[in-house]
């Protein structure tokens, strides 16, 4: 299975449980199609279109199976010849509610327009009953049609109010459940999730691979190691050092807007990272440094070990120490064992009894 593959497989496979971290079980069931009748037909990608401080922004949706987009509302006019009509010709019963279906809102990486993976996951949403969208951010076209949103790359930051409005714009669909809308992101989507979940506390979980959720340190290792990927690291370095450049904040003040794991402590929602443990341009140690952060904040932590197929690996004892230390009475060498898993064993708790000390400048309340 090549690598492609490999991440492909992973994601349609996280994606599955989304699903159920949304709740999308228990999102009322469509009717059964009636004895030979056909299946509905696969859901057709429909544009998104919606403005942000004035800019306009494109994005892409997937509804579920057998759904449409909602009839529009009536226009004045409309409204009035409907009104003059005689009782007789007015419908005898009005239109049922429509199902209201779980949402994800999924954010692509990278800095060129949405990716056929991402493609892939809204479609893989959207056959188990989840209405799924995603924006082509600000500066970047869409890959449906190649329309360009407007404004320009800020890198982990305008992205962050784009996705928020596209969330805004789901929830208030009649056919979105908005209790169950969730995010799930890919590396630069994997910041803008992260901060989005951090500014959006009623968002119901989020799901990200391997996040980017300390710019600085990001930028630092892509400029220490310069021929990875073929120099390609070394090119996104240098890029996105220039897109913080842009930002008339101090600099230090910017770079911490673009580091979510700043932030991490505030977020009570259930969230799902995967993260390779080789990863040439996000360090894995940026998720441990956020797996830490959130046992230190009171959460529970579930870390598991995968192999380089994706698939689950046999060390069910490092597993449970991970968990937390009920089954250390069983285990002869807890700390070796938890010291195999990729971030090595969880730190002490934090004594969470204290107040939280000042927000790093530039973050965002939650």
């Amino acid at each position: 299975m090549s690598g492609t593959l490999r991440r492909v497989h992973l994601a349609l496979r996280v994606g599955a449980g989304v699903a159920a971290l949304l709740g999308a079980c228990a999102a009322p069931p469509r009717p059964e199609p009636a004895p030979g009748a056909s299946p509905p037909p696969p859901t057709r990608p429909a544009p998104l279109q919606y403005v942000v401080s004035g800019q306009v922004q494109f994005g892409t949706l997937y509804p579920p199976p057998g759904t449409s987009e909602p009839a529009p509302e009536p226009s004045a006019a409309q409204s009035a010849e409907q009104s003059a009509k005689p009782p007789a010709t007015q419908p005898l019963a009005q239109r049922p509610p429509p199902v209201q279906h779980p949402a994800v809102v999924l954010l692509h990486g990278g800095f060129f327009g949405d990716d056929s993976t991402t493609d892939g996951m809204a479609r893989e949403l959207s056959r188990r009953g989840v209405l799924a969208a995603f924006p082509a951010y600000r500066g970047e076209p869409r890959g449906l049609d190649g329309a360009r949103s407007q404004g320009r790359i800020e890198f982990c930051e305008g992205e962050v109010r784009d996705a928020l409005a596209l969330v805004r714009l789901l929830r208030a669909r009649p056919d979105v459940d908005p209790r169950r809308i969730g995010v799930l992101g890919f590396s630069h989507g994997g910041c803008i999730g992260l901060r989005m979940l951090a500014e959006d506390p009623t968002l119901r979980a989020g799901v990200l691979f391997s996040p980017l959720s300390d710019a600085r340190n990001a930028v630092e290792n892509m400029d220490q190691n310069p021929m990875q990927m073929l120099g390609f690291a070394g090119w996104l370095g240098a890029r996105l050092r220039s897109y913080v450049s842009r930002d008339p904040r101090p600099r230090d003040e910017a770079w911490s807007a673009r580091s979510p794991v700043l932030v991490a402590s505030t977020l009570r929602m259930p969230i799902v990272i995967v993260h390779g443990t080789s990863d040439p341009l996000i360090p894995l140690a940026q998720t441990c440094r956020l797996r830490d952060t959130l046992w230190k904040s009171g959460r529970p932590v579930r870390e598991r070990l995968l192999t380089h197929a994706g698939l689950p690996a046999p060390a069910a004892e490092a597993q449970a120490i991970a968990q937390g230390p009920a089954l250390a009475h069983a285990i002869e060498d807890p700390q070796a064992l938890a010291a195999q898993l990729p971030c090595g064993p969880l730190p002490p708790r934090a004594d969470t009894s204290a107040p939280a000390g000042p927000r790093p400048a530039g973050v965002p309340s939650a």
